[in-house]
Protein backbone atom coordinates (compact mmCIF):
# COMPACT_ATOMS: atom_id res chain seq x y z
CA UNK A 1 0.00 0.00 0.00
CA UNK A 2 1.77 3.47 -0.70
CA UNK A 3 2.29 6.02 1.52
CA UNK A 4 0.92 9.08 0.21
CA UNK A 5 0.18 10.66 3.50
CA UNK A 6 1.76 13.84 5.25
CA UNK A 7 4.18 13.25 7.66
CA UNK A 8 1.50 14.66 9.81
CA UNK A 9 -1.97 16.29 9.87
CA UNK A 10 -1.92 19.44 12.29
CA UNK A 11 -5.33 19.84 13.19
CA UNK A 12 -4.65 15.92 14.44
CA UNK A 13 -2.19 17.46 16.72
CA UNK A 14 -4.26 20.84 17.49
CA UNK A 15 -7.29 18.60 18.71
CA UNK A 16 -5.18 16.49 21.01
CA UNK A 17 -3.45 19.42 22.27
CA UNK A 18 -6.43 21.54 23.06
CA UNK A 19 -7.65 18.06 25.39
CA UNK A 20 -4.64 18.53 26.75
CA UNK A 21 -4.77 21.69 27.66
CA UNK A 22 -8.24 21.73 28.97
CA UNK A 23 -7.57 19.07 30.96
CA UNK A 24 -4.84 20.63 33.01
CA UNK A 25 -7.96 23.05 33.72
CA UNK A 26 -10.45 20.36 34.60
CA UNK A 27 -8.12 18.12 37.10
CA UNK A 28 -6.97 21.26 38.76
CA UNK A 29 -10.56 22.74 39.11
CA UNK A 30 -11.21 19.00 40.08
CA UNK A 31 -8.08 18.79 42.61
CA UNK A 32 -8.73 22.71 44.66
CA UNK A 33 -12.29 24.20 43.61
CA UNK A 34 -14.37 24.96 46.44
CA UNK A 35 -17.31 21.88 46.87
CA UNK A 36 -19.55 25.19 47.63
CA UNK A 37 -18.91 26.10 44.11
CA UNK A 38 -19.93 23.52 41.94
CA UNK A 39 -23.31 24.26 41.74
CA UNK A 40 -25.01 26.52 39.38
CA UNK A 41 -25.32 27.50 35.54
CA UNK A 42 -21.42 28.15 35.00
CA UNK A 43 -20.29 25.40 36.93
CA UNK A 44 -22.95 23.61 34.85
CA UNK A 45 -21.42 24.83 31.65
CA UNK A 46 -17.54 24.59 32.82
CA UNK A 47 -18.44 20.84 33.43
CA UNK A 48 -20.17 20.77 30.16
CA UNK A 49 -17.65 21.72 28.53
CA UNK A 50 -14.44 19.61 30.58
CA UNK A 51 -16.70 16.73 29.55
CA UNK A 52 -15.58 16.87 26.10
CA UNK A 53 -12.09 16.20 26.77
CA UNK A 54 -11.99 12.36 27.46
CA UNK A 55 -13.79 11.77 24.51
CA UNK A 56 -12.06 14.13 22.40
CA UNK A 57 -8.65 12.32 23.92
CA UNK A 58 -9.68 9.14 23.41
CA UNK A 59 -11.32 9.78 19.66
CA UNK A 60 -8.46 11.72 18.35
CA UNK A 61 -6.12 8.55 19.48
CA UNK A 62 -8.36 6.77 17.10
CA UNK A 63 -7.96 8.95 14.00
CA UNK A 64 -4.58 8.79 14.33
CA UNK A 65 -4.58 5.63 14.56
CA UNK A 66 -5.58 4.99 11.03
CA UNK A 67 -3.48 7.55 10.05
CA UNK A 68 -0.08 5.83 10.90
CA UNK A 69 -1.05 2.16 10.02
CA UNK A 70 -2.18 2.82 6.63
CA UNK A 71 1.24 3.89 5.97
CA UNK A 72 2.50 0.74 7.85
CA UNK A 73 -0.29 -1.32 6.65
CA UNK A 74 2.20 -3.95 4.57
CA UNK A 75 4.05 -4.33 8.09
CA UNK A 76 1.03 -4.80 10.64
CA UNK A 77 -0.71 -7.19 8.41
CA UNK A 78 2.31 -9.94 9.66
CA UNK A 79 4.82 -10.27 12.66
CA UNK A 80 7.49 -7.82 11.93
CA UNK A 81 9.90 -5.44 13.74
CA UNK A 82 7.43 -2.42 13.01
CA UNK A 83 4.26 -4.00 14.79
CA UNK A 84 6.73 -5.62 17.12
CA UNK A 85 7.43 -1.70 18.28
CA UNK A 86 4.81 -0.43 18.00
CA UNK A 87 2.64 -3.35 20.31
CA UNK A 88 5.63 -2.53 22.74
CA UNK A 89 4.52 0.76 22.73
CA UNK A 90 0.91 0.24 23.30
CA UNK A 91 2.58 -2.23 26.33
CA UNK A 92 4.00 1.15 27.77
CA UNK A 93 1.45 3.18 27.49
CA UNK A 94 -0.45 0.67 29.68
CA UNK A 95 2.14 0.24 31.94
CA UNK A 96 2.46 4.02 33.00
CA UNK A 97 -1.50 3.61 33.60
CA UNK A 98 -0.56 1.07 35.79
CA UNK A 99 2.50 2.89 37.52
CA UNK A 100 0.39 5.76 38.01
CA UNK A 101 -1.98 3.49 40.28
CA UNK A 102 0.85 2.13 42.63
CA UNK A 103 -0.64 2.24 46.11
CA UNK A 104 2.92 2.74 47.75
CA UNK A 105 6.31 3.26 46.00
CA UNK A 106 7.63 0.23 47.66
CA UNK A 107 7.72 -3.21 46.26
CA UNK A 108 8.10 -4.46 50.48
CA UNK A 109 5.24 -2.48 51.53
CA UNK A 110 3.41 -3.95 48.08
CA UNK A 111 4.37 -7.46 48.85
CA UNK A 112 3.17 -6.81 53.16
CA UNK A 113 1.35 -3.91 53.83
CA UNK A 114 -0.80 -3.33 50.96
CA UNK A 115 -4.65 -3.76 51.33
CA UNK A 116 -7.67 -5.52 48.86
CA UNK A 117 -9.30 -1.97 48.31
CA UNK A 118 -5.51 -0.44 47.08
CA UNK A 119 -4.94 -3.21 44.48
CA UNK A 120 -8.56 -2.64 43.58
CA UNK A 121 -7.92 1.12 42.63
CA UNK A 122 -4.57 -0.10 41.25
CA UNK A 123 -6.44 -2.40 38.52
CA UNK A 124 -8.59 0.43 37.74
CA UNK A 125 -9.40 1.63 34.22
CA UNK A 126 -8.28 5.03 33.36
CA UNK A 127 -7.65 7.26 30.05
CA UNK A 128 -4.12 5.45 29.49
CA UNK A 129 -5.66 1.99 30.00
CA UNK A 130 -8.70 2.18 27.66
CA UNK A 131 -6.51 3.77 25.02
CA UNK A 132 -4.21 1.22 24.95
CA UNK A 133 -6.32 -2.01 25.16
CA UNK A 134 -8.31 -0.07 22.52
CA UNK A 135 -5.34 0.01 20.24
CA UNK A 136 -3.80 -3.07 20.86
CA UNK A 137 -7.32 -4.75 19.26
CA UNK A 138 -7.22 -3.08 16.45
CA UNK A 139 -3.37 -3.23 15.94
CA UNK A 140 -4.67 -7.40 16.13
CA UNK A 141 -7.51 -7.29 14.05
CA UNK A 142 -4.93 -5.73 11.18
CA UNK A 143 -2.95 -8.52 11.92
CA UNK A 144 -6.00 -11.29 12.03
CA UNK A 145 -8.05 -9.72 9.15
CA UNK A 146 -5.77 -7.75 6.88
CA UNK A 147 -8.18 -6.00 4.51
CA UNK A 148 -8.59 -2.74 5.41
CA UNK A 149 -12.53 -2.49 4.38
CA UNK A 150 -12.76 -5.38 6.64
CA UNK A 151 -10.84 -4.53 9.72
CA UNK A 152 -12.53 -0.95 9.99
CA UNK A 153 -16.01 -3.00 9.56
CA UNK A 154 -15.00 -4.95 12.23
CA UNK A 155 -13.97 -2.21 14.26
CA UNK A 156 -17.30 -0.01 13.79
CA UNK A 157 -19.38 -3.18 14.70
CA UNK A 158 -17.28 -3.36 18.09
CA UNK A 159 -17.51 0.53 18.70
CA UNK A 160 -21.24 -0.48 18.73
CA UNK A 161 -21.23 -2.84 21.06
CA UNK A 162 -19.52 -1.09 23.25
CA UNK A 163 -21.87 2.17 22.83
CA UNK A 164 -25.57 0.60 22.86
CA UNK A 165 -23.98 -2.15 24.84
CA UNK A 166 -23.10 0.34 28.36
CA UNK A 167 -25.83 0.35 30.03
CA UNK A 168 -26.34 -3.13 30.47
CA UNK A 169 -23.13 -3.61 31.08
CA UNK A 170 -22.92 -0.96 33.72
CA UNK A 171 -25.61 -3.30 35.60
CA UNK A 172 -23.34 -5.88 37.16
CA UNK A 173 -19.97 -5.92 38.98
CA UNK A 174 -18.19 -9.01 37.58
CA UNK A 175 -15.61 -9.53 39.54
CA UNK A 176 -17.29 -12.33 40.91
CA UNK A 177 -17.21 -13.70 37.50
CA UNK A 178 -14.11 -13.50 36.01
CA UNK A 179 -10.90 -11.36 37.56
CA UNK A 180 -10.84 -8.06 38.68
CA UNK A 181 -8.53 -7.09 36.36
CA UNK A 182 -10.48 -7.81 33.73
CA UNK A 183 -13.70 -6.53 35.27
CA UNK A 184 -12.27 -3.39 35.94
CA UNK A 185 -12.33 -3.30 31.73
CA UNK A 186 -15.96 -3.17 31.54
CA UNK A 187 -17.17 -0.93 34.28
CA UNK A 188 -17.18 1.71 37.42
CA UNK A 189 -17.75 -0.94 40.06
CA UNK A 190 -14.00 -1.65 40.82
CA UNK A 191 -13.20 2.25 40.47
CA UNK A 192 -12.98 2.67 36.69
CA UNK A 193 -12.98 6.07 35.31
CA UNK A 194 -12.50 5.29 31.88
CA UNK A 195 -14.05 1.65 31.26
CA UNK A 196 -13.90 0.59 27.69
CA UNK A 197 -17.97 0.24 27.99
CA UNK A 198 -18.43 3.10 26.84
CA UNK A 199 -15.64 4.92 26.57
CA UNK A 200 -13.72 2.13 23.71
CA UNK A 201 -16.61 3.40 21.21
CA UNK A 202 -14.83 7.00 21.18
CA UNK A 203 -11.85 5.71 20.01
CA UNK A 204 -13.74 3.05 17.37
CA UNK A 205 -15.73 5.99 16.28
CA UNK A 206 -12.20 7.95 15.09
CA UNK A 207 -10.44 4.64 13.68
CA UNK A 208 -13.31 3.56 11.65
CA UNK A 209 -14.06 7.92 10.62
CA UNK A 210 -10.31 8.20 9.95
CA UNK A 211 -10.40 5.13 7.41
CA UNK A 212 -12.54 7.55 5.22
CA UNK A 213 -10.73 10.33 5.15
CA UNK A 214 -7.37 8.92 4.66
CA UNK A 215 -8.88 7.37 1.60
CA UNK A 216 -10.34 10.81 0.44
CA UNK A 217 -7.45 12.48 1.14
CA UNK A 218 -5.53 10.57 -1.41
CA UNK A 219 -7.61 11.49 -3.26
CA UNK A 220 -7.75 15.17 -3.21
CA UNK A 221 -11.53 15.00 -1.68
CA UNK A 222 -10.65 16.36 2.17
CA UNK A 223 -12.80 19.41 2.01
CA UNK A 224 -15.36 17.06 0.68
CA UNK A 225 -15.28 14.85 3.02
CA UNK A 226 -15.44 17.23 6.21
CA UNK A 227 -18.91 18.51 5.06
CA UNK A 228 -19.78 15.12 4.97
CA UNK A 229 -18.84 14.17 8.47
CA UNK A 230 -20.05 17.63 9.70
CA UNK A 231 -23.20 16.82 8.32
CA UNK A 232 -23.10 13.63 10.07
CA UNK A 233 -22.04 15.37 13.60
CA UNK A 234 -24.95 17.50 13.53
CA UNK A 235 -27.48 14.68 12.71
CA UNK A 236 -25.67 12.42 15.95
CA UNK A 237 -26.32 15.87 17.71
CA UNK A 238 -29.61 16.28 17.01
CA UNK A 239 -30.38 12.50 17.17
CA UNK A 240 -29.19 12.28 20.42
CA UNK A 241 -31.52 14.75 22.01
CA UNK A 242 -34.12 13.94 20.16
CA UNK A 243 -34.60 10.29 21.48
CA UNK A 244 -33.52 11.60 25.15
CA UNK A 245 -36.68 13.31 25.27
CA UNK A 246 -38.55 10.55 23.80
CA UNK A 247 -41.23 9.03 27.02
CA UNK A 248 -39.66 5.70 26.42
CA UNK A 249 -36.34 3.75 26.92
CA UNK A 250 -35.20 0.50 25.53
CA UNK A 251 -33.01 0.04 28.26
CA UNK A 252 -34.54 -1.20 31.89
CA UNK A 253 -31.65 1.36 33.83
CA UNK A 254 -29.64 4.17 32.43
CA UNK A 255 -27.10 7.00 33.55
CA UNK A 256 -27.78 9.67 30.78
CA UNK A 257 -24.50 11.27 31.66
CA UNK A 258 -22.02 7.93 31.89
CA UNK A 259 -23.55 5.50 29.68
CA UNK A 260 -26.44 6.61 27.28
CA UNK A 261 -25.99 6.38 23.79
CA UNK A 262 -27.74 9.17 23.43
CA UNK A 263 -25.45 11.47 25.42
CA UNK A 264 -22.28 9.75 23.84
CA UNK A 265 -23.67 10.72 20.19
CA UNK A 266 -24.13 14.34 21.07
CA UNK A 267 -20.64 14.56 22.44
CA UNK A 268 -18.92 12.48 20.02
CA UNK A 269 -20.69 14.48 17.31
CA UNK A 270 -19.58 17.65 19.30
CA UNK A 271 -15.88 16.29 18.81
CA UNK A 272 -15.87 15.90 15.54
CA UNK A 273 -17.43 19.41 14.63
CA UNK A 274 -14.06 20.70 16.83
CA UNK A 275 -11.90 18.44 14.57
CA UNK A 276 -13.60 19.99 11.34
CA UNK A 277 -13.00 23.20 12.83
CA UNK A 278 -9.46 22.96 13.59
CA UNK A 279 -8.95 21.56 10.12
CA UNK A 280 -10.88 24.67 8.57
CA UNK A 281 -8.32 27.21 10.90
CA UNK A 282 -5.53 25.09 9.49
CA UNK A 283 -6.56 25.62 6.02
CA UNK A 284 -8.09 29.15 6.04
CA UNK A 285 -5.87 30.84 8.52
CA UNK A 286 -2.72 28.69 8.43
CA UNK A 287 -3.09 27.91 12.19
CA UNK A 288 -0.93 25.23 12.61
CA UNK A 289 3.04 26.34 15.05
CA UNK A 290 0.95 27.44 18.34
CA UNK A 291 1.76 25.99 21.36
CA UNK A 292 -0.98 23.19 21.25
CA UNK A 293 0.38 21.22 18.27
CA UNK A 294 3.28 20.70 20.24
CA UNK A 295 0.58 19.79 23.30
CA UNK A 296 -0.38 17.49 21.10
CA UNK A 297 2.53 16.08 19.77
CA UNK A 298 4.01 15.48 23.29
CA UNK A 299 0.58 14.94 24.99
CA UNK A 300 2.03 11.21 26.95
CA UNK A 301 4.76 13.23 28.52
CA UNK A 302 2.35 16.32 29.51
CA UNK A 303 -0.54 13.96 30.97
CA UNK A 304 2.19 12.30 33.19
CA UNK A 305 3.80 15.54 34.76
CA UNK A 306 0.96 16.91 35.13
CA UNK A 307 -0.90 14.50 37.21
CA UNK A 308 1.82 13.78 39.11
CA UNK A 309 2.04 17.58 40.09
CA UNK A 310 -1.77 17.58 41.04
CA UNK A 311 -2.53 15.02 42.47
CA UNK A 312 0.79 13.77 43.59
CA UNK A 313 2.98 10.26 42.70
CA UNK A 314 4.65 7.21 43.84
CA UNK A 315 7.54 9.19 45.32
CA UNK A 316 5.55 11.24 47.59
CA UNK A 317 2.25 12.73 48.43
CA UNK A 318 3.54 16.28 47.87
CA UNK A 319 1.03 18.35 45.39
CA UNK A 320 -0.99 20.84 44.43
CA UNK A 321 -4.27 18.36 46.26
CA UNK A 322 -2.82 17.75 49.25
CA UNK A 323 -1.13 21.25 49.75
CA UNK A 324 -3.94 23.41 48.47
CA UNK A 325 -7.20 20.77 49.16
CA UNK A 326 -10.56 21.96 47.97
CA UNK A 327 -10.48 25.47 49.43
CA UNK A 328 -10.06 27.99 46.92
CA UNK A 329 -12.43 29.82 44.68
CA UNK A 330 -12.61 30.24 40.12
CA UNK A 331 -10.26 32.88 40.62
CA UNK A 332 -7.32 31.08 41.88
CA UNK A 333 -8.63 27.68 40.33
CA UNK A 334 -7.77 29.72 37.10
CA UNK A 335 -4.24 31.06 37.92
CA UNK A 336 -3.07 27.93 39.11
CA UNK A 337 -4.11 26.22 35.51
CA UNK A 338 -2.32 29.18 33.65
CA UNK A 339 0.76 28.71 35.62
CA UNK A 340 0.78 25.08 35.54
CA UNK A 341 -0.03 25.40 31.36
CA UNK A 342 2.93 27.72 31.26
CA UNK A 343 5.10 25.22 32.84
CA UNK A 344 3.98 22.34 30.99
CA UNK A 345 4.73 24.10 27.52
CA UNK A 346 8.12 24.69 28.61
CA UNK A 347 8.82 20.84 29.16
CA UNK A 348 6.70 20.12 25.82
CA UNK A 349 9.12 22.31 23.95
CA UNK A 350 12.52 21.00 25.67
CA UNK A 351 11.45 17.44 25.47
CA UNK A 352 10.34 17.95 21.66
CA UNK A 353 13.72 19.90 21.12
CA UNK A 354 15.74 17.10 23.17
CA UNK A 355 13.94 14.14 21.00
CA UNK A 356 14.47 16.08 17.57
CA UNK A 357 17.99 17.41 18.14
CA UNK A 358 19.85 15.47 20.76
CA UNK A 359 18.36 12.06 20.68
CA UNK A 360 21.24 10.47 22.51
CA UNK A 361 20.39 12.73 25.22
CA UNK A 362 16.64 11.94 25.52
CA UNK A 363 16.98 8.68 25.40
CA UNK A 364 20.03 8.45 28.43
CA UNK A 365 17.06 10.57 30.34
CA UNK A 366 14.26 8.25 29.37
CA UNK A 367 16.45 4.87 30.20
CA UNK A 368 17.74 6.62 33.13
CA UNK A 369 14.57 7.64 34.75
CA UNK A 370 13.07 3.97 34.33
CA UNK A 371 16.37 2.51 35.88
CA UNK A 372 15.48 5.00 38.88
CA UNK A 373 12.41 4.04 38.82
CA UNK A 374 12.76 0.64 39.29
CA UNK A 375 16.08 0.87 41.50
CA UNK A 376 13.91 3.18 44.40
CA UNK A 377 11.18 0.97 43.86
CA UNK A 378 12.90 -2.41 44.78
CA UNK A 379 15.08 -0.56 47.23
CA UNK A 380 12.51 1.68 49.41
Amino acid sequence: MPDSLPRRFIFVDLLRGLAVFVMIEVHVVNAILLPSLRTGDFFSVLNFINGLVAPSFIFIAGFAFAISARRKWNDYTKPSRPLFIQIRRLGIIILIGYLLHLPVFSFRKLLFESTPQMWEKFFQSDVLHCIGMSLIFLQILVLLIKREKWVYTTAGIVGLVFIFGAPLAWMKDYSGIISRPLAAYINNFNYSLFSLFPWSGYLMAGAVISSFFVRMNESGQTARFMRYVSTIAAVMIAGGVIFEILPFSIYPVTDFWRTSPQFFFIRLGIVILLLVGLWCGEQKLHYGGSFLTRFGQESLIIYVSHLTIIFGSIFGDRSIATIIGKTQGYETSFLVTAVLIMAMIGLAYLWHWLKRDHKTTAHIIQWGGVILFFVLFLWR
